[in-house]
């Protein structure tokens, strides 16, 4: 089994299953695998709890300009009672417009 499957694996595992423990996560992957940096494209649960400990340095979010009225569309982040509902803050880091009308937002975790 090589490395991206691997961790692939140790996530996949921990999805919506029970909490995530993120700082022995990313001690984990930092020791065991050499892996100093982290994209997190995870699911609302998932974003919020590593926010939610204060580990996201950058927050990135491409908004195109196109409505969906669905209900049931997975948001950015969310508790699913995995992790505490306190709001988490963001502060502006940039803002750049891309291909026609899509904006690229950046963020930085406020402290």
């Amino acid at each position: 089994m090589n490395r991206s499957t691997v961790i692939c694996h140790m996530l996949m595992a921990l999805d919506g299953k029970e909490t995530i423990e993120c700082e022995v996560l990313l001690r984990k992957l930092k020791t065991l695998f050499g892996i100093n940096r982290v994209l997190l494209a995870g699911g609302g649960v998932t974003n919020q709890t590593f926010a939610a400990a204060g580990l996201i340095d950058e927050l990135s979010i491409v908004l195109a300009p196109t409505a969906d009225g669905d209900s049931g569309c997975a948001s950015l982040f969310e508790t699913g009672g995995f992790s505490p509902a306190a709001p988490v803050a963001f502060s502006l880091k940039a803002v750049e417009q891309i291909e026609n009308d899509t904006l690229w937002l950046r963020y930085i975790l406020k402290k």
